[in-house]
């Protein structure tokens, strides 16, 4: 099963939750360990909206029921104190990384909160100057650190494709000399494995090729293949489908169908965030309206326990009634006598 987004779901995931998002207020933030945060949004004409954020694998609004922690995590309790009541006012993809940056607007100052979604994971918040304020997971690398103090700075970046051209393609490929333009394509142009399958399939090209083979013509061809998918899903021109295996069970969710899933069954959605909250969310976890009929269901059988408690003790007290009025019938005469008296 998919265990994490890509580059490209990433694209789709921002266009479809910049008009779901932008404008809505914090109202609380909750930290389940080890990885899982979901932030309780409210939008004026929308209303409640809950963003799951967990970094190294995904970005998405859910309509699952997640349990809330009994006590707050620190880093629970930070982000509260710094975000609660802010403005979400921006949310983007750093350059073609998978990377999500999102804005919050408070009173008096401007909060970035960078969600990585590669490798560990982390979660970045920063000042408006990019100066970190917090760090979920504090690490350092030869390039980079990240620590309160420090300036948050993204990894080197991946190739752009909207900046794509066939040349650069082609310098690319040749510097692999005979590796497969499969693998070259999934790593260096950073699609991932899927996708880099998916595209060389559109552009009729044998991923088993080794990479210097590849023609100026196919080079130019493959450009426009990518370029398309990624214009398509940062445009949100998407039709999202689950990908599912033999006996139902998810193993893939895409913004559109892939030809390298041609044999497989599928399940369409109208929203890729929805697709993406099938996928990752947990399923002993139910939707609201499956917990609506449920409560509503135990409230019936309650009623109806009550009821035949209620029945059944009537039918006790009228079993008593009528044993007296049996002692009174064959002892009438007795009962007259003494009353007579």
């Amino acid at each position: 099963m998919k265990e994490r987004m890509s580059n490209l779901d990433i694209t789709a995931v921002v266009a479809e939750l910049r008009p779901m998002l932008l404008g809505a207020r914090v109202e609380k933030i909750f930290h389940t360990p080890p990885d899982l945060f979901r932030f309780k949004l409210h939008k004026s004409g929308r209303g409640r909206v809950d963003l799951v954020v967990e970094p190294g694998k995904r970005v998405h609004t859910t309509s699952y029921e997640y349990k809330a922690p009994t006590k707050p995590t620190n880093m629970a309790m930070y982000l509260r104190k710094r975000l609660r009541n802010t403005r979400l006012d921006a949310i983007e993809q750093v350059g073609y990384d998978r990377i999500i940056k999102i804005v919050f607007t408070g009173y008096e100052q401007v909060y970035n909160l960078y969600v990585e979604v590669f490798s560990r994971g982390n979660l970045v918040l920063t000042d408006g100057d990019n100066r970190i304020l917090g760090v979920f997971r504090v690490e350092e690398w030869r390039t980079r650190t990240l620590k309160p103090g420090h300036t948050y700075l993204a990894p080197p970046s991946s190739l752009d494709p909207r900046g794509l051209t066939p040349e650069k393609i082609m310098e690319t490929l040749r510097r692999q000399g005979s590796r497969e333009v499969v693998r070259v394509v999934a790593t260096e142009l950073g699609l991932g494995g899927k996708y880099a399958e998916e595209v060389l399939m559109r552009s009729g090209i044998d991923g088993k090729r080794g990479a210097e083979t590849l023609t100026g013509h196919e080079c130019e061809k493959l450009c426009e293949t990518i370029r398309d998918i990624f214009m398509r899903a940062e445009r949100g021109e998407i039709s999202p489908e689950m990908v599912l295996d033999g006996n139902g069970k998810p193993l893939d969710v895409t913004p559109f169908h892939l030809q390298v899933y041609d044999n497989q069954p599928t399940k369409s959605y109208d929203k890729l965030v929805e697709a993406l909250d099938d996928l990752f969310s947990p399923a002993q976890q139910e939707k609201p309206e499956e917990k609506m009929v449920e409560e509503e269901t135990k409230k019936i059988r309650m009623k109806e326990e009550k009821q035949i408690k209620t029945i059944e003790r009537y039918t006790e007290k009228a079993e008593l009634l009528r044993r007296k009025a049996e002692k009174i019938y064959l002892n009438i005469e007795k009962i007259g006598e003494t009353l007579g008296e």
